[in-house]
């Protein structure tokens, strides 16, 4: 029973491995049970050991280093090769950890094997380590010897790979790129070419050769379709393509990116950047033909989107929100001042400053609430007036079937300039008001669907707009 349970871990284990997308989370959970039951029942040492090992590695495919660590720790000593790859797995989750100098002290108690192999293993380990741990050109000279080593085959590639990668980190492209070269002579397959051609891209671009490293990461995406090495790649041509203000193509290598399968970091971060990417190419595109009385608002969003994707030293932002709040209307200077108290770096005191200012624009603004909730103050005079709060009565009104008086406020809300922040929420739900109130003329009603379809298409309400504008199409 327990030499079956290790199998069926083991199977398992090997069929997480294989699902290359990154979704084979529930076959590393199910692995990891095969292996605990077989820990549990087995007398046998060996049966143990392997399946201590195994669960080990499971725990790190999900990311569960503690849990890898004590299963590792737990291997013992008969059998020599087992326990010497059980201690460089322990090492190797240390340095995941960024315990590098318990990874070192654990390096230190291991024995150089008899085997080239292992003692290749243990060398590669070190070079890791010491890449980690802040000495990347000593680290990549260490795993150069390790690649020596193993002579040929996948542990000559890994070797060669962290030796490229510390030449990297230690600003030195052109040896990495002469390691590279090494590996082009002898390794063909589409997944050593992927990772060739993106550390190539990394070492195009410690050299400024922005274009190279455009076209290295291409060739990354060609020959990965579905693993990380891709992922990554598209990530970091879109950046480079961004910050040559081909700022269209970046949207298009994002928009590739999140469309991938797997749970990879990149697919993740990329999400976020082109969310932010692509509102601030539509503010931007949108600023020259805006209505006098929009331009200072997206000068702002403009200048927020800058810093959710530049950071809070983007000086074009900065300035352009010194500047507004400055010379803008009231509301506009409030925002400003409000952005500019999160993203200046200065002391409490100038932030409260800021904030304070703020406040005192804000008469009709959702931003009081926030700024009263971050200063501790009570609700001002105005709180009713405000438009989430509006909104939210309505919304009662309209659930208790008292259509008239929630239009009635809803239209005081849309005349509103603090509403244009959630204009497609107000729109949807005057619609709704208006469709229970007689004296609405249904032009009205359409009017909103149609600046909801065409101006808000993306969030639910003007999915919602849309789709009701075409069953009233197909009735007609």
């Amino acid at each position: 029973m327990d030499d079956a349970q290790l199998l069926l871990g083991d199977a398992l284990y090997l069929l997480g491995k294989r699902t290359l997308t990154g979704s084979g989370t529930s076959d590393f959970e199910e692995a990891i049970m095969a292996y605990s039951s077989a820990i549990t029942l087995t007398e046998d040492i060996e049966i143990r050991d392997r399946a201590c090992i195994g669960l080990g590695l499971a725990a790190m495919e999900l990311h569960r280093l503690n849990e890898a660590e004590d299963s590792f720790a737990e291997v013992s000593t008969e059998n020599s090769d087992r326990y010497f790859t059980a201690k460089l797995l322990l090492v190797e989750v240390l340095i995941l950890r960024n315990l590098h100098e318990q990874a070192i002290a654990v390096i230190d108690t291991i024995e150089t094997p008899d085997s080239d192999s292992l003692a290749a293993e243990l060398n590669l380990i070190l070079g890791q380590c010491l890449i980690e741990t802040g000495y990347p050109d000593s680290g990549a000279v260490v795993s150069i010897e390790a690649g020596e080593m193993f002579g040929r085959g996948s542990g000559r590639f890994r070797a060669y790979i962290t030796a490229a990668e510390g030449f990297l980190m230690a600003g030195k492209p052109a040896d990495a790129v002469s390691v590279l070269d090494v590996l082009l002579s002898g390794y063909r397959s589409d997944g050593e070419l992927a990772q060739i051609a993106l550390l190539n891209g990394s070492a195009m671009e410690l050299n400024e050769d922005t274009t190279g490293a455009i076209q290295s990461y291409k060739s990354t995406t060609d020959l990965d379709g579905f693993r990380e090495w891709g992922a990554e790649a598209l990530y970091r041509r879109a950046l480079l393509l961004e910050g040559c203000d081909r700022v269209e193509e970046a949207i298009e290598v994002l928009t590739e990116l999140t469309g991938r399968s797997g749970d990879y970091v990149w697919i993740r971060i990329g999400e976020g950047r082109l969310y932010n990417l692509e509102r601030l190419y539509e503010y931007t595109k949108e600023l020259p033909e805006a209505d006098e009385t929009d331009v200072d608002l997206l000068r702002i969003m403009i200048a927020e989107k800058r810093i959710d994707l530049y950071g809070n030293a983007d000086e074009e932002a900065i300035t352009e929100l010194s500047e507004l709040s400055q010379t803008a209307p009231d509301m506009e200077r409030a925002l400003a001042y409000a952005i500019l108290a999160d993203t200046r770096g200065i002391d409490s005191d100038s932030t409260e400053v800021l904030l304070s200012m703020a406040y005192e624009l804000s008469s009709g603004g959702d931003i009081a609430t926030l700024i009263e909730d971050r200063l501790g103050l009570a609700r001002r005079y105005d709180y009713e007036e405000r438009p989430s709060v509006m909104l939210s009565n309505a919304w009662i009104n309209i659930e208790s079937g008292l259509y008239e008086p929630a239009w009635e406020s809803l239209q005081d809300l849309l005349d509103s300039p603090w509403s244009r922040m959630i204009r497609f929420e107000v729109l949807w739900a005057a619609y709704i008001a208006g469709i229970g109130t007689v004296s609405v003329d249904s032009d009205v009603l359409e009017n909103y669907l149609i600046e909801l379809s065409e101006d808000y298409p993306k969030t639910q309400e003007g999915v919602a707009a849309t789709m009701r504008l075409g069953g009233s199409e197909n009735e007609e």
